[in-house]
């Protein structure tokens, strides 16, 4: 079995010069934008299917971009992944209001931010120890 780290320079030669565009405008400026419109559909849809829906498409689209060829088609798998992953602030912070009282919903926020941040650091130090 071969090192991941070298069978994905070898099919992405372009990665090591963009990884910080994969991963930062690619990525952050969809999440930004669309979550200012997802924003405002908080109260006009069914929150629970809304995130059940987006998350599946989140898995597809993470998936999916294990099967591609092309640095241009990752990168913009990465812009819809920003895209689809913008949804989950909003419609999770409205639902914590729903399921929390006032005197435990900082906490409840606080938990859930937790395991994104948690999940980033995590993932990065898997990153370095494949090298």
């Amino acid at each position: 079995m071969g090192n991941p780290v070298f069978e994905i320079s070898t099919a992405y030669p372009e990665l090591a010069g963009s990884f910080g565009f994969l991963t930062g405008f690619a990525y952050t400026i969809p999440f930004a934008f669309c979550g200012l419109f997802f924003g405002g559909l908080t109260d006009k849809v069914n929150r629970k299917w809304m995130i059940s829906i987006f998350m599946a498409l989140s898995a597809v689209t993470m998936g999916a971009a294990g099967f591609m060829d092309s640095f241009m088609i990752l990168a913009g798998s990465r812009f819809l992944l920003g895209l689809i992953s913008s949804v989950f602030n909003p419609m999770s912070f409205s639902l914590l209001t729903d399921y929390f009282p006032a005197d435990k919903r900082a906490t409840a926020n606080s938990i859930v931010q937790s395991g994104n941040y948690i999940g980033w650091g995590l993932s990065s130090i898997s990153i370095m120890a494949i090298k």
